[in-house]
């Protein structure tokens, strides 16, 4: 038995009943809908590739010009976008050749600018973003190894299916489903090391000290 639904991107997907839950993803059949114009893309897509390119490390300062970038390479390559690859999978590895690009030719200059910008606020007091739980999530990711960062980033921040990322990535879906795995562990370790820093207080509660 089929059953349909529509996508939050405009795609129809056919899921073929199976024993469980896994099986069921890796045997979807998804129907892509290609996007109108470019310029629906933009606007439906455009939040997606600017948080991609931050989990890919493009800091704040330079995103507005990798987002230039980014969509310059999509507006040219649309007229030959495969309807049979997830759309966002497809717009997260342009956005990733993107960043890999800039940080290749500018990675010092952007070393500098970081550290011009995060000298100041050491000194005195923390910096907004990093007294936010989200500045703590930035912190780690950018952290970790680039495949464990990307799995987890396309599966818990930005939602999309273990055959997507397989898509987006370029790997099977059981790589996928491995890597999850190690990069969720090595996520909460990353965590709770931050949390048994001296100084530091966990979930709120009292430093004794110990």
């Amino acid at each position: 038995m089929e059953k349909l639904r529509t996508g939050e991107d405009g795609t129809v997907e056919a899921t073929l009943s199976s024993e469980d839950g896994r099986d069921r993803a890796e045997r979807a059949v998804v129907v892509h809908a290609a996007p109108a114009s470019f310029r629906q893309l933009y606007d439906e897509q455009h939040a997606f590739v600017f948080r991609s390119l931050l989990h890919l490390g493009v800091s704040a300062s330079a995103v507005d010009d990798a987002m230039q970038e980014t969509f310059v390479v999509v507006h040219r390559r649309l007229p030959t976008y495969d309807v049979g690859q997830p759309l966002r999978a497809w717009l997260w590895g342009i956005a990733r050749n993107v960043a890999h690009n800039q940080r290749r030719t500018a990675s010092r200059e952007h070393r500098r600018r970081d550290a011009l910008a995060d000298e100041p606020t050491q000194s005195a007091d923390t910096s907004l973003e990093r007294s936010t739980e989200l500045g703590v999530v930035r912190e780690v990711l950018l952290a970790m190894d680039e495949p464990m960062r990307d799995v987890l980033v396309l599966s818990d921040v930005e939602g999309l299916t273990a055959p997507e990322i397989a898509a987006a990535l370029e790997v099977n879906v059981n790589t996928v489903y491995s890597r999850l795995r190690v990069a969720r562990q090595r996520f909460a370790d990353a965590v709770g090391r931050r949390e048994r820093l001296p100084g530091r207080t966990s979930g709120g509660g009292k430093n004794d000290g110990r």
